[in-house]
This record gives C-alpha cells, sequence and structure tokens, in this order.
C-alpha cells in the first residue's frame, strides 16, 4: 500500500495574470518627469552668476576709496537685486564712504558719493554727546560745529 504521486498527475491551480494598471504607470513616469524638470531649473537659477564688488577691506565713513579697497566675488542673485558689476570698480574710485561697510560686504551704489561729506577745511568724525547736552532738533548726518572749552579749574 504505498501510494507514488508524480509531478504529473498533480495539477495547479490557474495562476491570475497581473493586472496591468496604466494610471498608475503614467502617474510614476509624471512624477520622474516633474522630478527631472525640478532638478533642470535649479541648476539653471544657481548657474545664474555674475562678479560683483566686494569690500576688501573695512572701508570708514568719510574714506575716500581707492581700487585697491575693493575685491571681486562670484555670486547668484535673483532678478531685481541689485548689485555692482566688478568692471565698474572704475566709478567708485575716489568716491567717499557715506557708511561703514564692513570687509566682505557687497557694494551698492547708495554706499559711495562722489560728493564732498564734509566742508573744505573740515573733517567728518563722530562725536557722543549727551542728549542734555545736544540741541533737541540734531539728527544724525546733520553738520555741526564743536567747540573745545577748557574745564572748570577747582581750587
Amino acid at each position: 500500500m504505498t501510494t507514488a504521486s508524480t509531478g504529473a498527475t498533480e495539477s495547479r491551480l490557474p495562476s491570475r495574470s497581473r493586472d496591468k494598471r496604466p494610471a498608475l504607470a503614467l502617474l510614476a513616469l509624471l512624477l520622474v518627469l516633474v522630478g527631472a524638470l525640478g532638478s533642470a531649473l535649479l541648476v539653471y537659477r544657481t548657474g545664474n552668476r555674475v562678479q560683483v564688488l566686494v569690500a576688501q577691506d573695512t572701508i570708514r565713513q568719510g574714506q575716500q576709496v581707492t581700487a585697491e579697497d575693493f575685491t571681486v566675488a562670484e555670486i547668484a542673485f535673483e532678478e531685481g537685486t541689485e548689485v555692482v558689476s566688478a568692471s565698474s570698480v572704475d566709478e567708485f574710485v575716489g568716491a567717499q564712504a557715506v557708511t561703514s561697510n564692513p570687509a566682505g560686504s557687497l557694494v551698492s551704489g547708495q554706499m559711495f558719493t562722489a560728493s564732498e561729506l564734509a566742508p573744505a577745511g573740515a573733517q567728518q568724525v563722530g562725536v557722543v554727546v549727551a542728549s542734555s547736552e545736544r540741541p533737541s532738533d540734531t539728527q544724525a548726518g546733520d553738520i555741526v560745529r564743536v567747540f573745545a572749552t577748557a574745564a572748570p579749574r577747582r581750587c
């Protein structure tokens, strides 16, 4: 009483063929294309680079600048951003700094002026004065005269 089973006599259930989902395949293809387009746009946007002027060392307010005060940096920028091209360095040579500009800061046209900040024979300086010792209508950038007086002597 032995039973032998052979592979030929066994029958298998028919297997179901895979479902084809064209909508899912189309969605996958669409996602791949959107990713590729996004990557291409990112590469394109970072490729919009230009050489600009940068303060090489700290430029003090009122300082007359020379070409050696500037260096060139390459940056990527957004449209509408005001940048000064590295080729326009000659426009700034001899100008005076309107504000103090730390080393490494991007140069803007409003940072410098070709006109004198102080009249001939005068010098621009910063003076710290207590609010009780200055006129109330004095604003930053006003031209004033400073007189030195001797301190009262005590006997």
